[in-house]
């Protein structure tokens, strides 16, 4: 018999038990999303007597939620200024996580913040931001912010 923990020393709580072929195909364990988490295992032969706790534990980590986007900073709702600069960050916080901008029509490409967009047109525009992680978890609709450059009076 396998029985894994969480501590060092092999000790309660037990987080799951099986037999080595059940180890062997993997053994379910209730974890939080998005941790990671150690673990400790030992053995039990068939007469009972258990092996000393692993000296090193296996790590597991889990990504299986995805970033969600905000934008943190930009320009006001109505501007002079020609050059911006937005802001914008994971809400999960996320340590490896990307983002995708797209500005008006223009295609989708890979950006960070802060985003400075240089050059604007004196005209309504929207800004659009979506992020993605190294596992692959994906942002479904990102968020958007609008914003429109105004001829000085």
């Amino acid at each position: 018999m396998v029985k894994i923990y969480a501590n060092s020393d092999c000790q309660a709580p037990l987080l799951a038990k099986g037999s080595a072929a059940q180890f062997q195909a993997g053994l379910p364990v209730q974890i939080v999303p998005n941790t990671a988490i150690a673990f400790y295992g030992k053995s039990v032969d068939g007469g009972g007597d258990e092996s000393v706790c692993s000296p090193s534990p296996v790590i597991y980590t889990d990504d299986s939620i995805a970033p969600r986007t905000r934008i943190t900073g930009g320009p006001p709702v109505k501007t002079v200024k020609t050059a911006v600069v937005f802001r914008f960050a994971d809400k999960t916080g996320g340590p490896e996580t990307s983002f995708l901008c797209k500005v008006d029509s223009k295609p989708w490409k890979s950006c960070q913040a802060p985003l400075r967009l240089k050059k604007v047109g004196h005209k309504r525009h929207l800004l659009r931001v979506k992020a993605y992680d190294a596992a692959g978890n994906r942002e479904q609709n990102g968020v958007k912010r609008s914003f429109q450059v105004v001829k000085r009076p």
